[in-house]
């Protein structure tokens, strides 16, 4: 849990700060299941939560790898072929 609240704390990148929300909820939840018999309401929000979390991660990750890729030039290309 500590890990995570550092990286939430400590980062300025939005996606870092959400992966460093992930495991501070997931440690939530393992402890309320572990305190809980059965999956209450509750947690169940919660893994829906944590789903939510990681399409959002996705998405992020699938924009920041098309922007780079649309800066790509098939001159630079030609270039590095000599």
């Amino acid at each position: 849990m500590l890990i995570g609240l550092l990286l939430l704390a400590s980062r300025h990148h939005m996606v870092m700060q959400v992966i460093g929300l992930l495991p501070s909820e997931n440690e939530l939840f393992a402890g309320a299941f572990a305190i809980v018999s059965g999956m209450p309401l509750i947690m169940e929000f919660g893994v829906l939560f944590d789903i939510l979390i990681a399409v959002i991660v996705t998405g992020l990750l699938v924009t920041l790898i098309q922007r780079v890729l649309v800066r790509a030039d098939t001159a630079d290309r030609r270039r590095l072929q000599g």
